[in-house]
């Protein structure tokens, strides 16, 4: 009878260290959802219901600026890598010189299929966001205007997931 109880003292021992053990895992931080992330790269195809290039509605009288090209990258820790090309043509839309790619870092939230990408201007502090919508394959972000970059612009990007 001896080796029955160590045998059932044993089994309690080992539940008793399970119990444990789970209520150390399941406690704290590891209970709280995770946070919504995206991840992988996105590319801009259209600008305000146009497809790319897409032209600025910007006044002057020797070239007009277009949006050739751009993409966002999801990375780790809610940062996005934003990349937009922009290229000078003349009147007939030819090239007068090379596109130019504008690259920054930005920190995004996801709650449900709402993103919100906060903006900086500088330092680091963030100044203002561009807000969205995710859904399937496809990104919609509308861009705010400063008037620092695209004067006088309010876009909606649409980005196809790569």
């Amino acid at each position: 009878m001896s080796g029955i109880r160590r045998r059932r003292v044993g089994h309690t021992v080992l539940a008793a260290l399970a119990a444990a053990l789970c209520a150390v895992a399941c406690s704290g931080d590891a209970t709280k959802p995770a946070v919504p992330s995206l991840s992988g790269k996105y590319e801009l195809f259209e600008v305000n219901g146009t497809e790319l290039p897409f032209t600025l509605p910007l006044q002057s009288s020797f070239y007009q600026r277009q949006i050739v090209g751009g993409t966002l990258e999801f990375r780790e820790q809610n940062r996005v890598l934003d990349a937009l090309t922009q290229q000078n043509v003349d009147g007939a839309g030819a090239p007068i010189a090379e596109a130019e790619a504008d690259t920054v870092v930005s920190t995004y939230t996801l709650s449900g299929s709402e993103i919100v990408v906060q903006r900086s201007l500088g330092g680091g502090v963030v100044t203002y966001a561009d807000t969205g919508v995710v859904q399937g394959g496809l990104l919609g972000l509308k861009v705010r205007d400063l008037g620092v970059k695209l004067p006088g612009v309010n876009l909606r990007f649409l980005y196809r997931k790569l």
